[in-house]
């Protein structure tokens, strides 16, 4: 691939857009009718979605019918003579922005939005289950039974394959057996219930509680994976680095694009940065547990400062969002307050069983788990967020850390900018989405607008 070369740094080839009725299985192709098309994968959603803007002239709305109900199909590749493609398979579960065009008879324009067929299953379906083992072997059951994927050990990375997106599912396997009644819920948000559970056997982490599990699909198919995994697993070699940079289509005429060119960024907004006064009473600096324990009736108090603890937990970058005497994580205040009547009065806990009043009731440590888990969310969702536009790369994946060299736009002394790697913004990001925006068939145009997050930075702040 490395001497890939493109007309285009954008360009992008569908053959077909296939619509299907579900009503009388009439078929009808949008290839020539759709105006442009935008499908978003993300850490943050469990399905894949989309939307398809089209100018209808042959009142297909009415003839097909299009009413909600129906399936759409297309494969995009980068080039026709490429292997790798970007299956789409979705359900249309609704119109939007139907209006007239007033400049042209009998011509109107609507969207079309349409999301992984997967979901529909999650709508008409619950789960009412009482699961004893792993978490993990409780998600593959929900999976196989209701959302009708099929368990898989790694993802193949090989450039050439495509991935079962739609049937596929990667499962972190969990520690410690459990016995959990899931109490009639749709598949997932069963799912999401059992993540409160769900421990990494990591063996790499220093604390594996450590751990933030998610559910999501992406263009490899669907992940049960904690979030510290995938950072761990892929910050070894980083594939794709990327930079501020000219936009690579400005070059024309016989001029080629190199694949090189694919790492430009054409623009970069950040999305989220620190809000201090904020973060300070949800969480993000840390908080206070208070558990209370029916059988002993006893009151047992976690504190937790995250600063003390960041270098026993996985990060994608390496120094601190603050530093060392930072007045809002000094005394961090928000707090959990918990009734634990179960296992803590158990016969595990050395308190009860050998009545020594020096051990802790709380045998598993779920004082200190609860907040931890609290606040390592609240960063992933509260940390640095930098949406960036580039030119399509087929080989780009939510999960992937990547390079970003942000600017530097300090002044040197003698008046003169440097535009050199900032000192804090460069570094290492995780992609937790990608928009992928398409144009219609003529301008042949396909960009990516990923958002990547940063919770930690590339220098110590001084």
């Amino acid at each position: 691939m490395n001497d890939s070369k493109y007309n285009s740094s954008s360009q992008y080839d569908i053959a077909s857009i296939m619509i299907e009725s579900n009503i009388n299985g009439d078929k009808f192709e949008l290839l020539y009718l759709y105006d442009g098309i935008e499908i978003t994968e993300s850490m943050y959603n469990p399905f894949i979605y989309g939307r398809i803007f089209l100018t209808d002239t042959n009142g297909l709305i009415e003839s097909l019918p299009i009413v909600g109900e129906e399936t759409i199909r297309f494969k995009i590749k980068k080039s026709v003579q490429d292997k790798k493609y970007f299956e789409v398979r979705g359900q249309i579960y609704k119109i939007s922005d139907r209006k007239k065009d007033f400049n042209r008879k009998g011509v109107e324009s609507y969207t079309l939005e349409f999301i992984s067929p997967n979901s529909m299953s999650n709508q008409i379906q619950r789960v009412s289950k009482t699961y004893e083992g792993l978490v993990s072997d409780a998600i593959q059951d929900i999976g196989e039974n209701f959302l009708g994927l099929k368990r898989i050990d790694s993802i193949d990375n090989d450039p050439d394959t495509n991935n079962k997106l739609y049937q596929d599912m990667l499962i972190e396997t969990t520690m410690e057996y459990n016995k959990i009644n899931v109490p009639n819920l749709r598949p997932v948000e069963a799912i999401n219930f059992l993540t409160k559970f769900s421990y990494s056997q990591n063996g790499s982490d220093k604390n594996p509680y450590n751990t933030t599990y998610r559910f999501y699909q992406t263009r490899q198919g669907f992940f049960y994976q904690s979030i510290e995994k995938a950072i761990s697993d892929r910050k070894s070699e980083i594939k794709h680095k990327f930079l501020v940079s000219n936009d690579p289509n400005i070059k024309t005429g016989e001029s080629l694009i190199l694949k090189s060119d694919l790492f430009s960024v054409i623009e970069y907004n950040f999305q989220n940065l620190f809000d201090n006064f904020k973060s300070s009473s949800k969480g993000y600096y840390g908080g206070t547990n208070l558990g209370y324990d029916t059988l002993t009736k006893s009151v047992h108090e976690y504190k937790l400062n995250y600063k003390d603890r960041f270098d026993d937990v996985v990060h994608i970058d390496k120094a601190n969002t603050n530093n060392e005497d930072f007045s809002f994580g000094t005394y961090p205040y928000k707090t959990l307050i918990q009734t634990l009547p179960t296992k803590k009065g158990s016969y595990h806990s050395q308190y009860i069983y050998g009545k020594d009043s020096t051990k802790d009731i709380f045998y598993i440590k779920e004082e200190e788990i609860d907040i931890l888990k609290t606040v390592k969310k609240e960063r992933y969702n509260e940390s640095v967020m930098v949406e960036i536009l580039i030119p399509s790369n087929i080989f780009l994946n939510v999960n992937d850390i990547v390079q970003f060299k942000f600017p530097s736009y300090k002044r040197e002394t003698n008046g003169d900018k440097k535009y050199l790697d900032d000192k804090y913004y460069s570094g290492n990001y995780l992609v937790v989405g990608i928009v992928h925006i398409l144009s219609d068939i003529k301008l042949n145009d396909w960009k990516m607008r990923v958002r990547l997050l940063k919770d930690s930075l590339k220098s110590e702040i001084k």
